[in-house]
This record gives structure tokens, C-alpha cells and sequence, in this order.
């Protein structure tokens, strides 16, 4: 009798997550979803019900991903302004160093699909928030350990750094330019001074 082959969802779900990163929702068929799982539609269905499910789960692990990112880099140095600096500086690392230009899967989602679903519009949105807040809470830690003044409006900050870390993660994708990611970070970070 032969063995059913085993299957590696975290695996599966990983490889989907790249393949709808690379060339979004609509552009993705489930013939390439197969191939580059290694599924037959069949088994991909089983598994995963449909495109629509197995791509919020692919959202939903590359949130979780960027979030432990998020929270780490913030977290990382002996104070919150220091973390801030340091998440922006890894910020530029990061998009120096891509030469993909495929960008951030959640923007990506929201400027193809947010204002056609209203689930998914509904799901980035709160994990947009859940970003937002961490930033208010790093500022507002920020202006506790007295690095930044307690007059600052810690949430129109909070909703400025996210901002320019989505329009940053958009701008890379046709510019490529470590001088410029710096000095548009340089000048965000300035609104704290």
C-alpha cells in the first residue's frame, strides 16, 4: 500500500505568500499557485479552500512577519527615540538593499484590492493600526524617558511615521536610491526634534 505523500502547510503557505508578494492577487492563477506549491488544485483546495482563503492567510503570515520585525527593531535599544532611529535606519538597509522592487505585500493589497473588498479593506486596516499603535506607544515612551517633548501630538506622529513608511516601501519600487530613502527618513525624523 503506498504512503499518502506528506504535506507541509507552513511550507505551502510560505511559498503562496511569495508567489502573491511577486505578482499580486489578481495576477496569480491557481495553475501557478499549483506549480509553485508543488500542489495539485485539488490538494491546494483541501487544503486551503480557495485562492481567496489561502491568499488572506499568506496576508495574515506576512503581517505576522513584518510585525515581529516592526516590534524587534523598535524594541531593540536602550531607549524609544534610539529604537525609532534604529528601526529607520534597518528601514533604508532594507530598501537599499532590494532589488526585487516587489515592495510590501500589505500596501501592495491595499492599492489593488482595498477599494474593491471591503473584508480585506476591513483587515489592513487593522493591521495598519496595530503598527500605529506601536509607533504611538515607542513615542509615547519616548516622551516619558523626556527625548521628546510632551507638547507633541505622540498620535499625529505616530500617523506620520507610518505614512512615511508606506510611502517609502511605495517609492522604492521605482527608485533605488540609499541617498534618498535617507534623506527622506532624515527629514521625517526631524519632526521629532
Amino acid at each position: 500500500m503506498a504512503r499518502p505523500i506528506q504535506f507541509d502547510r507552513a511550507q505551502a503557505l510560505e511559498k503562496s505568500m511569495h508567489l502573491f508578494w511577486d505578482r499580486g492577487y489578481c495576477n496569480t492563477s491557481l495553475q501557478q499557485l499549483s506549480a509553485g506549491m508543488d500542489m495539485r488544485p485539488g490538494s491546494l483546495y483541501g487544503a486551503f479552500r480557495n485562492k481567496r482563503a489561502l491568499f488572506l492567510e499568506a496576508l495574515q503570515l506576512y503581517f505576522e512577519r513584518s510585525s515581529k520585525v516592526f516590534d524587534e527593531r523598535l524594541n531593540s535599544q536602550p531607549s524609544a527615540l534610539e529604537g525609532l532611529r534604529y528601526f529607520f535606519a534597518r528601514l533604508v538597509d532594507d530598501l537599499a538593499q532590494d532589488d526585487t522592487g516587489r515592495g510590501c505585500l500589505m500596501i501592495n493589497t491595499a492599492a489593488e484590492l482595498a477599494d474593491q473588498d471591503e473584508e480585506i479593506r476591513a483587515l489592513l486596516d487593522g493591521m495598519f493600526a496595530r503598527h500605529e499603535q506601536k509607533l504611538f506607544d515607542t513615542l509615547q515612551q519616548a516622551q516619558c524617558e523626556g527625548d521628546l517633548a510632551a507638547d507633541k501630538d505622540a498620535r499625529a506622529l505616530a500617523r506620520f511615521l507610518l505614512m512615511t513608511i508606506r510611502g517609502l516601501r511605495v517609492y522604492s519600487q521605482t527608485r533605488h536610491d540609499r541617498d534618498e530613502f535617507q534623506q527622506l527618513v532624515d527629514t521625517a525624523l526631524s519632526t521629532l526634534m
